[in-house]
């Protein structure tokens, strides 16, 4: 029987213990998680790699969160895209969210949330690892 190939994950936050817990809670769930602080780090090698989801907090310095999703609809647009906040300043978690859904994010999801919720969001997004 042929080995199933793992589903591709790109985790793209500012903070490493968040991006950390994230790659950790995938690669529990089987999924391969991989990544990057930046969005700029995480495009390098986007296309060779193939990615099945794209997950981006949406406050980051430098290229936010909805540059991501910007960029992943208009050059893979078959990649779903999961974006997580927790709000920012005067920007609520809600707002941010109606923002990420406006410019193609395929869902979103609030921090903080539980290891149980993100990957049961994972699976409805691209099914089980």
């Amino acid at each position: 029987m042929p080995l199933k190939r793992r589903q591709r994950v790109l985790i793209v936050d500012d903070e490493a213990m968040v991006r950390d817990l994230l790659a950790d809670i995938l690669t529990e769930s089987g999924y391969q998680a991989v990544i990057a602080p930046t969005w700029d780090m995480g495009e390098t090698g986007f296309d060779e790699i193939g990615y099945s989801l794209v997950i981006t907090d949406i406050f980051m310095p430098g290229r936010d969160g909805l540059e991501v999703i910007r960029d992943v609809q208009e050059k893979w647009p078959e990649v779903k895209i999961l974006a997580i906040s927790g709000g920012w300043g005067a920007t609520t978690p809600e707002r941010s969210a109606q923002a990420a859904i406006e410019l193609g994010a395929t869902a979103t999801m609030q921090k903080p949330f539980s290891p149980k919720d993100l990957i049961a969001k994972v699976q409805e997004l691209i099914g089980d690892a």
